[in-house]
């Protein structure tokens, strides 16, 4: 659901709406004050069900961040060593970095914030060598990573997968189920 300031400065104009966003939490939100727009999921069983799903996932994020996190094959930045062992790293890029980790070394040059979303978990990764090859050769995608790329579906497929400098930045679509299938 979209909110936007009418909707919450007239919230009996709209008593449905009311409810639902009583029973939803912010995805995302853009802009301030009353030009704030925010991207909101609702609940079905309530607020307190939903803040009780994102509790047990912040923590199954955290555990999984910080078992990856003493990967040798996963080589990190302090910085983004200690945004996933915080639980600050969306499920499916811990996921992938595991999986990944399986068949070589990943080096992971960051975790870029979307913008909006700087209290949310990370949903972008840029990884700059897999296997120790650098994903990206004279500014574009080496042939590996375009088949790694391709052959990433399901939980794991990525909305978008762009260059950045000597990096490959996939972006996953926000989390509607804030836990690993």
């Amino acid at each position: 659901m979209i909110t936007t300031d009418s909707m919450r400065t007239f919230p009996g104009a709209f008593p449905e709406i009311q409810k639902a966003t009583d029973n939803s939490f912010v995805v995302a939100s853009f802009g301030e004050g009353q030009q704030a727009v925010e991207i909101r999921r609702v609940a079905a069983s309530g607020a307190g069900a939903a803040r009780d799903a994102r509790a047990e996932a912040a923590t199954e994020r955290t555990e999984l961040g910080a078992q990856l996190a003493t990967n040798p094959q996963v080589q990190l930045a302090d910085a983004d060593r200690d945004r996933l062992v915080a639980g600050q790293v969306d499920s499916p890029i811990v996921a992938l970095l595991g999986a990944l980790a399986g068949s070589g070394d990943v080096v992971v040059s960051g975790f870029p914030v979307v913008e909006g979303e700087e209290d949310r978990p990370a949903r972008q990764v840029a990884v700059s060598e897999l296997g120790d090859r650098p994903v990206v050769v004279d500014g574009e995608l080496s042939a590996d990573s375009r088949r790694l790329v391709a052959s990433l579906g399901g939980t794991y497929a990525p909305a978008e997968a762009r260059v950045d400098g000597d990096s490959l930045v996939l972006r996953y679509p926000v989390s509607l189920q804030e836990v690993l299938p």
